[in-house]
């Protein structure tokens, strides 16, 4: 008899970077054939390797199964079916891209997190620098958190930036009655709305308030002017809209017979 001559795979992991998949690259060294078989036997592509785990990490068992070999000397030899090897899994890259926000007096940052696989979640924290309104502002972002998936990743740029818009503000004026003086002048009151606690902002008294003509009248239309902000945090706000078409309730009229004021 002859008997077939053994043949070892010798298969080696080529490792792969985390896809969610316990598909396993992998290549081998074919040893145990003599040098007049060399072309005529080989290992057959058809034999299937799945890592054990599928999350990250290094020496991760991989399983190699059906195992065959063809050629046309393959007959003089045989080789085992199965094979057990070890490989890596590497973290995979998150590219991160910041959005951006109006102000909010905070620091936190909002972001856009590209090339994560299928459902998979991460938990992160993003911060600007400082909470004010700014353009092109630096956002340090980490990856955070004992999600179990945050393992797998890892941040291609932990710095991106974004812009903070200032805050809308709405101030609302209430004109006040006046006696007839000849002059549009008026004056008025108002209240405003929108400002966050712990910022100092306010509204300068140098605003104008003009009636719509001279005259005398009742109801009649009140406009507001100059409006500016001021205040230590004032560069974080702007006023969103001002009622200006304010109507009074009330004119004092001239009794002209007399020469006197009337209400």
């Amino acid at each position: 008899n002859i008997t077939k001559a053994p043949l070892t795979s010798n298969f080696y992991s080529l490792g792969k970077i985390y896809d969610r998949n316990s598909y396993a690259p992998v290549s081998y060294n074919l040893s145990g054939f003599f040098p007049i078989d060399i072309g005529y036997v080989d290992i057959s592509a058809i034999w299937m390797a799945v890592y054990r785990d599928v999350n990250t990490g290094s020496k991760i068992p991989i399983d190699i199964s059906n195992i065959q070999i063809y050629g046309s000397m393959a007959y003089n030899y045989s080789i085992v079916s199965t094979s057990t090897i070890s490989g890596l899994i590497s973290k995979r890259y998150l590219y991160v891209t910041g959005i951006d926000k109006n102000y909010d007096r905070s620091i936190l940052a909002n972001v856009s997190i590209s090339n994560l696989v299928g459902n998979d979640n991460i938990t992160y924290v993003a911060q600007y620098d400082d909470f004010n309104v700014g353009s092109i502002k630096n956002i340090y972002v980490s990856i955070s958190g004992s999600l179990s998936t945050n393992n797998n990743y890892q941040l291609f740029n932990s710095l991106t930036s974004g812009n903070i818009y200032q805050r809308y503000l709405k101030a609302t004026f209430t004109g006040l009655n006046k006696v007839y003086n000849a002059n549009t002048l008026g004056q008025s009151t108002y209240t405003i709305s929108g400002i966050y606690s712990g910022d100092i902002v306010d509204i300068s008294n140098m605003y104008i308030t003009n009636f719509s003509d001279i005259y005398a009248a009742n109801n009649k239309p009140v406009y507001i002017s100059n409006v500016a902000l001021i205040g230590a945090n004032y560069f974080n706000y702007v006023i969103d809209y001002i009622l200006s078409d304010i109507s009074l309730k009330l004119l004092f009229e001239i009794e002209s017979c007399s020469n006197k004021v009337n209400l």
